[in-house]
């Protein structure tokens, strides 16, 4: 498909920046590269001390689209920065842009083509393809990634788009385009929350969000992103060779304590704003949030025992475990494990 550079296609492109030089010249040419332009990218970089923003300047000569560039005076850190790109654009669409990515030519269309044809949804995000530190794609999705099944899919374009979020974060931030007329009840994101699960419960609790199960992006996986993939079993057994269980064990012991006391508080400030919601389709949601926000403070507090005073603690309320765990047998046998 040819590109048509003179026509405004009226997407915003939110990218948030910061000492990204070893990949943000390939995510700025997978964007110019869009079979439909965003009529803007909107910049905001955090502070790079690298040559990030010499690469976006020479690049934003020969853009085939307006570019604006915000710096930081002080750091944000990356929820409250991607909060600001947010609040900059001026498009009907916005989509999310990480800075080391790989956008395929058809994402943007894509997605502009849903919102357009079905005013019923505020946003949509799709699935995409892992791109590894050697440059090559991976055999799972990034859905499958996140066990973000066809069954799951299917429940959560059913009516259960509560249930599976509770259960998780699904939605990946740099497949994500939204309506900007919602923005005004997506802002401002709480710190305790990463930017794409905070925008994908607002986007569920006030209007409708659609999952496109087309691979539209790559999604990069490297030591220094912000927010990795979970290991895959490989991966677990290399580690462990190369470390040993026992420092495995105390490695997923303080990872799941952070976890859950990072799952607390997120509850916490989401059942803040269902308290001030005047919908009372929010009531049910409400009960459920506080309720796995008690079950991942008491996982939180029974991890502290020793392994022999785990069991009653986990087993005796193994049923919310079961209702708000990804993989509930493996989140019982973890945290009577490590």
């Amino acid at each position: 498909m040819s590109i048509d550079k003179n026509k405004s296609s009226g997407i915003s492109v939110a990218m948030c920046t910061y000492n990204g030089e070893l990949h943000i010249q390939s995510q700025l040419e997978s964007i110019a590269g869009q079979s439909l332009l965003p009529s803007e990218l909107v910049i905001c970089d955090d502070g790079s001390t690298d040559t990030t923003l010499a690469l976006v300047s020479q690049f934003a000569e020969g853009a085939p689209f307006e570019i604006r560039v915000h710096r930081n005076p002080q750091n944000l850190g990356y929820t409250k920065n991607f909060e600001q790109a947010i609040s900059m654009c001026e498009g009907e669409f916005i989509a999310l842009s990480d800075q080391d990515d790989l956008w395929y030519p058809e994402k943007l269309a894509t997605l502009s083509s849903l919102l357009r044809h079905d005013d019923t949804l505020g946003g949509v995000f799709s699935d995409g393809d892992l791109l590894n530190s050697y440059g090559e794609i991976e055999e799972r999705s990034l859905w499958q990634s996140i066990r973000f099944s066809p069954k799951k899919r299917v429940q959560f374009t059913s009516g259960y788009s509560n249930d599976i979020l509770l259960r998780g974060n699904v939605v990946t931030g740099m497949t994500m385009m939204f309506r900007s007329e919602l923005r005004d009840r997506l802002l401002p994101i709480p710190r305790t929350w990463i930017h794409d699960a905070w925008l994908a419960w607002m986007l569920n609790l006030n209007s409708r969000l659609y999952a496109c199960p087309t691979r539209l992006v790559s999604y990069r996986m490297h030591p220094s992103q912000q927010v990795g993939l979970p290991l895959t079993p490989g991966e677990k057994r290399r580690w462990i060779y190369q470390h040993g269980l026992s420092a495995y064990f105390k490695r997923a012991k303080t990872r799941s304590l952070l976890d859950y006391h990072q799952t607390a508080a997120q509850l916490d400030d989401l059942c803040e704003y269902l308290k001030k919601s005047t919908d009372k389709s929010h009531r049910t949601l409400l009960v459920d949030a506080e309720k796995k926000s008690r079950h991942a403070k008491t996982a939180a507090a029974a991890l502290t025992h020793a392994r022999p005073a785990r069991i009653k603690a986990v087993l005796g309320h193994a049923s919310s475990y079961w209702k708000y765990s990804t993989v509930p047998a493996r989140a019982i046998f973890r945290d009577l494990l490590i």
